[in-house]
């Protein structure tokens, strides 16, 4: 299901990019949201699944906490805008600029109480707010605040909302719709990183979600904040890329994007075109689809890691992948991939893997 919706969303993007009359605008953003909703279902009942059965694995690697929040925030511009509501992301100063955990997890829980936050507020603003609130021995505790000015929820359903296929009533699930368990998978995996979870509200004035976590201090990096840079599209023009996927609508997508972002893409429909393209000439980077005809992704890796001509075993691998479960990670790193993108990806957290690349190449 998510190769279709890779195509929809991308497609999506684009054409409202183009200059669409208003009254078509309404109807690509009917499709976008719909799309959106869609894909967040899915998500939902995989993640509940996985909770569930105990099979829920967490990382712990270092990332950058105000480029994590930048994508949250670039993420629902688009949702916020079609709806007219102000989207707020408000940073502490006193944040550090590295921490160590589960960045995957954090985006996850965010995303699930922005989007809410979203789908209750018709006129105002949705906000996020970070602030570091604890230090103590390279751990830091940080707080992460989504407030709205929506609808609220009513004092006597506070307790139940976090509950598994629970909403504040009937009508608001009529209204809005969603399975009911976004919520209570952002308690589980913050209660399972033994975080803290809560909410409070005023009907018809809005609600605030509280989540502390605790990370580590990465020791190997200078952890001041010297601000964001901002990714600008020249600072990956020029790329040369492979594309091995099979779907042709996906490969039209993914053209689509590096055409824009000024990177040369050369497409291939399998394992054995791109380790022919790679041989024939000098590419900085490959987006490697796992599962293709012929030789998969995880074959061509391994075929590339173990070329003789070092310019070319060394290549950049990013994996495209629509299953981003854990014995995936896995396989995908023991084969020397250097890291994936999970299918509908995020052109936002794509734009920046490409802008590391050719930074550190």
């Amino acid at each position: 299901i998510r190769t279709p919706m890779n195509a929809i969303l991308g497609m999506t993007h684009f054409l409202k990019e183009d200059n669409p009359r208003e009254d078509q605008l309404e109807s690509i953003n009917i499709v976008d949201f719909s799309a959106k909703i869609l894909l967040s279902l899915i998500d939902d009942i995989l993640d509940f699944s996985k909770i569930d059965a105990g099979k829920m694995e967490f990382e712990k690697t270092d990332f950058e906490l105000k480029g994590l929040i930048s994508t949250i925030s670039e993420t629902f511009r688009s949702t916020a805008q079609n709806k007219k509501v102000e989207l707020i992301t408000e940073l502490g100063e006193n944040l550090p600029k590295y921490l160590t955990g589960d960045p995957v997890k954090l985006i996850q829980i965010l995303n699930n109480l922005v989007s809410n936050a979203l789908k209750f507020t018709e006129k105002g603003h949705v906000k996020i707010f970070v602030q570091c609130v604890a230090e103590k021995n390279k751990k830091v505790d940080v707080e992460f605040k989504v407030s709205d000015t929506g609808i609220g929820i009513e004092e006597s359903r506070l307790g139940s909302i976090f509950e598994s296929f629970v909403q504040a009533d009937k009508k608001t699930k009529r209204l809005y719709g969603g399975t009911g368990l976004g919520l209570s998978i952002s308690k589980r995996l913050v209660e399972l990183q033994n975080g803290t979870i809560a909410v409070k509200s005023t009907i018809n004035k809005g609600a605030e979600f509280n989540v502390v976590l605790t990370f580590e201090k990465p020791e190997n990096k200078e952890n001041t904040d010297a601000g964001r840079v901002e990714i600008k599209e020249e600072e990956i023009s020029g790329l040369k890329v492979i594309v091995a996927e099979d779907n042709l609508v996906n490969q039209k997508v993914m053209e689509s994007f590096l055409k824009k972002w000024g990177v040369n893409a050369t497409i291939v429909g399998n394992g054995l075109e791109a380790i022919e393209e790679l041989k024939n000439s000098d590419f900085d980077l490959i987006l490697m689809d796992l599962e293709m005809p012929e030789m998969d992704g995880y074959e061509a890796a391994t075929f590339i890691r173990n070329m003789e001509d070092t310019s070319k075993k060394d290549v950049p691998i990013i994996a495209l992948t629509a299953a981003a479960l854990s014995d995936v990670k896995e396989k995908v790193y023991s084969v020397g991939m250097n890291d994936f993108v999970t299918k509908p990806f995020n052109p936002v957290e794509l734009r920046r893997k490409l802008s590391d690349i050719d930074k550190n190449k």
